[in-house]
Order: C-alpha cells, then structure tokens, then sequence
C-alpha cells in the first residue's frame, strides 16, 4: 500500500475509496434488504389472497375429492406465517432503516468531502480536512455497528462497537 506524502492527493485517494468501497456497500445492502422485505411481504399477503380464492372457489365435491387443493388450502397460510415471522425475527424493515441511513450519510459526507477538498487552500487546510473526513465516516461506522447490534436478532448494545477507539487507533474497519 503506498502511502501518500502529499496531504492533497491522501485526501483524493480516500475520498475515491469512500466512492469505490463504501458507498456501494451501502448501496448493496439496502438493495438486498429491499429484495428481501419486498419478496417476504409479497409472499405473506399472496399466500393469504390465495388460500382465500381457493377456499371460496371449492366446493364440497372438490374439497372432497382434489386433495391438492385441501393441501393448498392448508399449506398457503403456513407459508405465509412464515413469510412474516422471518420478516419480523430478521428485523429486515428496521435492517433496511439503518443501511439507507447509511448510505444517505456516506453519499452526504462524500459530496462534502468532495466540495472540501477543491476549496482547500493549503497543505494544512487540506489535512485537516483529511482528519475530519476520517471521523465522520469513523462516526458513521460505530454508529452502524451499534445500532446493527441493537436491531439484529439476538444483539446486544454492550459490544466492542461501544469501546472508544484509543487515540493510536486509526484504521477504520468495515462495520455489520
């Protein structure tokens, strides 16, 4: 990994890792979470259409006799049950929540950045600008990280995403 010395062109490489690596991590999680919560509810609410089209569509006689049809019956609420309480146990809407906040941040603190750096006058300006970048986005992460923790099924708030970075920290790491 080469290591810049010139404080404007560190400042240009990290606001390209942010675009390149960050903000599409964003974006591919609440793609995901998307997918996810739209295939659950339309599941849960097909299955509930169908199972009451099939029961008002028989009759007795094909009840009786079509035991594919009794299966159905049985089995489109069971899936549907499913489909909701995977919604509900995942916490995929509240998952969903967070990672769209997150990505809105990072696209904010991207545009910002970007806006900084061609106004930054000076080595000095130019790396401190630097350092406030580094702790928005390390901000954002531990935000993440906890609020991940706290939604997640079976998280917990009381996790290293709680510990203060040590001041000799200074590698940020990718969160949950």
């Amino acid at each position: 990994m080469d290591i810049d010395t010139d404080p404007k062109a560190a400042l240009a490489r990290y606001i390209t890792e942010l675009e390149t690596n960050y903000l599409p991590w964003y974006e591919r999680s609440s793609r995901r979470l998307q997918v996810l919560w739209g295939i659950g509810q339309m599941t849960a609410i097909l299955a509930g259409i169908g199972t009451s089209v099939l029961a008002a569509m028989a009759s007795e006689r094909t009840f009786s006799d079509y035991a594919p049809l009794r299966l159905a019956i049985v089995l489109l609420p069971l899936l549907g049950t499913l489909a909701s309480a995977l919604l509900g146990q995942t916490r995929a809407k509240e998952l969903l929540g967070l990672r769209e906040q997150g990505r809105e941040v990072i696209q904010r603190i991207v545009s910002q950045a970007r806006a900084d750096y061609a106004s930054a006058a000076n080595n000095s300006e130019t790396s401190a600008l630097h350092r406030a970048l580094i702790a928005a986005v390390s901000d954002l992460e531990r935000a993440q990280s906890l609020n991940f923790l706290n939604i997640a099924p079976g998280g917990s708030s009381t996790s290293n995403a709680e510990r203060k970075p040590s001041s000799s920290e200074g590698i940020l790491e990718r969160g949950s």
